[in-house]
């Protein structure tokens, strides 16, 4: 009876649909390497675990103001002031919810459309109400 081949680090090697493959976790760990290489080298941008700055300052702006404005707050410093309108950006941000986005449009009521990253988990336009929230341009 013959013994599996191993690999230079002892790892057993096994049979799989008619190659010879190592472990998945070696396959697992060059991807996660070569996606970090990919985020080093700003091929690609990893999206933030709370992501409605990162959806704005991707979607809603024309031009990037910096990773500091993914988080929701931020977007208060952004910009100036000014009043509820479409166009507007609006900023949620109490002790208990931060948010930011986008006014797009108003619905027959006069309720304001607003459109935003990571509602509910994805991107939405919705009727939202701005009540306490701030507006920047």
């Amino acid at each position: 009876m013959s013994k599996r081949p191993r690999t230079k680090r002892g790892r057993r090697l096994r049979r799989a649909r008619g190659y010879v493959r190592a472990t998945r976790p070696a396959k697992a760990l060059r991807i996660a390497v070569l996606l970090a290489a990919l985020v080093a080298a700003g091929e690609v941008q990893a999206k933030p675990w709370r992501w409605c700055g990162w959806y704005a300052r991707h979607n809603l702006v024309t031009n990037d103001p910096g990773e500091k404005f993914n988080a929701a707050c931020e977007w208060l410093t952004y910009g100036r002031p000014t009043s509820a309108h479409v166009g507007a950006l609006v900023i949620w941000c109490s002790r208990a919810h931060h948010h930011v986005g986008k006014i797009v449009a108003t619905d027959a009521n006069g309720n304001f459309v607003v459109r935003s990253g990571n509602d509910g988990g994805s991107v939405r336009s919705r009727v939202r109400s701005v009540e306490g929230a701030q507006f920047r341009e």
